[in-house]
């Protein structure tokens, strides 16, 4: 849902809070799962911790973070 929606903030040209919810769901990933899907007030990954659909938004967001990205 994070990627849905950062996406449509990034479409409606608003870079800012785009470019906020990214980092803020990279920060969420950087124990190390990717989670089916995460608690919305802890934030702990809840189903599956090895979803290959999360770590491909994990990837897209990491190379968005490099010049020309």
């Amino acid at each position: 849902m994070n990627w849905y929606l950062a996406t449509a903030l990034r479409r409606h040209g608003d870079e800012g809070r785009y470019a906020a919810w990214r980092q803020a769901s990279l920060d969420q990933l950087m124990e190390g799962h990717f989670g089916e899907y995460y608690e919305p007030f802890t934030g702990e990954p809840l189903g599956s911790w090895n979803q290959s659909w999360t770590a491909a938004v994990a990837l897209e967001w990491l190379d968005d973070a490099e010049p020309g990205g």
